[in-house]
Order: C-alpha cells, then structure tokens, then sequence
C-alpha cells in the first residue's frame, strides 16, 4: 500500500498481522518483511507439554523487544509522583512544558547510568539532585566549569603537593594491582570515588584508591597536611 508524504510523493507500507492468544497485533509499518530474525528465538510449550521453537518476522520481533519501553518510562516518571501531579495547570503550554521537562530528566537519569554502566538512580533521588546542581550552576553559557576546586590554605601546599598530585590512570586500565594496573575494556574506564561519583582519578600517594577531584582538596587538608 501506499500513502502521500506530504510533498507529493509516495511513500510505500506493510499491514502486517500476527496472530497472539487472545488478540492480533496490527502493525502499519515502512520496513521490514517477513523474513525472521535469525538472532531471536522464541520458545512455546504446547498443550501436550512438548516445547517448539520458532522466529517472529522482523518488524513483529522488534516490536516485542521494545514495547515495553514506553510503559518502563511512563512508569520511572510517575515514580513516586509525575511533575504535573505538583503543579496544578490547564494551560496548555504549561502542559506541554510539564512534559517536555519530565522526559528530559528521566532521559539523563538513564544517560547517566548507561554511562556508567550501572541501574538508574531513583527517579525522585535524581531529582533533588539535578534541582541542587540548577540552582547552584557552576557552568557559564559556553558550558565551561567556571568554579575552581577549593584547595586548602597552607603555606607549604606548593612544596607539599609534590607528594600529591590528581591524576588520571593510564588508558584501559582499571583498578592497582600492587606492580601493575589492572586492564580493562574501556579505554576510559572509570571506578567510583568514595563519595560515589564515577572518575578514573587517583591521588600519587595511593593508587589502590579512587578519588575525584572534589574529594582531593579535603584528601591533602588530611593527609597532605600531616606529611
């Protein structure tokens, strides 16, 4: 079949129709044919309790991996309460806004564990989080970090520091083994701090133990300064 793109051309589509218990899924879509994946199996025990494999087509298959995603998000934005649940307004731009910020902020709570390969903070734990960094911005409009790392006031930290140092580890590398750094996949791989944030930072007089930059200063206040 086919449908008008809107400027004048056409564009072609597949009805395709799969037979579940109970239901049909109807599927209006532009790609895909009927041939299966050949990566996805299916597994279904019949009635006489003999198992029988076999493959949805491609366009079904996909469809089942993914439609969970949406009910998985909805769910992570009313958890424990939606935006629009504080913030009583029918005015449709407010509406929409309500949405717009709430996608927003459950899209970087995952970003954010996808990058450091960890499950998603609670929804509402990020939240009181991302509200205290807004509020206290520490980025100018070109996205740079304006504020500098409070370091401790020592006259001897320029000679002290010698003994310790920020530095990142070496490239693929995660954890000291005692004569050597452990490798690894990433070749930025990173290790949480104890504060929990993520870093491959660590302090020259200990390279068994992580430590970010906003922990460093009050590292050296303890242990710099007792040298």
């Amino acid at each position: 079949m086919e449908r008008d793109d809107g400027s004048g051309g056409k564009v072609s589509f597949l009805i395709h129709c799969q037979k579940d218990d109970g239901y049909v899924t109807k599927m209006m879509i532009t790609h895909g044919i009927l041939t299966p994946e050949n990566d996805k199996q299916t597994m279904r025990i019949l009635a006489d309790g003999s198992r029988v494999t076999f493959q949805y087509p491609l366009p079904i298959a996909r469809h089942n991996s993914a439609k969970h995603w949406v009910d998985d998000h909805n769910n992570r934005r009313h958890a424990p309460f939606s935006i629009s649940d504080s913030w009583q307004t029918k005015w449709w731009p407010n509406r929409k806004f309500q949405l717009y910020v709430a996608l927003a902020e459950i899209n970087g709570n995952n970003a954010r564990a996808r990058a450091r390969r960890s499950p998603p903070d609670p929804q509402l734990d990020f939240r009181k989080s991302l509200s205290c960094l807004m509020m206290k911005c520490d980025w100018d409009d070109d996205g740079n970090l304006v504020r500098e790392v409070e370091r401790p006031q020592t006259r001897s930290f320029d000679v002290r520091s010698a003994n310790h140092q920020l530095v990142n580890r070496p490239k693929n590398t995660s954890i000291w083994l005692g004569n050597k750094w452990k490798k690894a996949k990433f070749e930025y791989h990173t290790t949480k701090c104890s504060c929990g944030f993520f870093c491959r930072t660590y302090c020259t007089c200990n390279k068994y133990k992580t430590l970010c930059k906003h922990c460093f200063p009050m590292h050296f206040a303890i242990v710099g300064c007792s040298d």
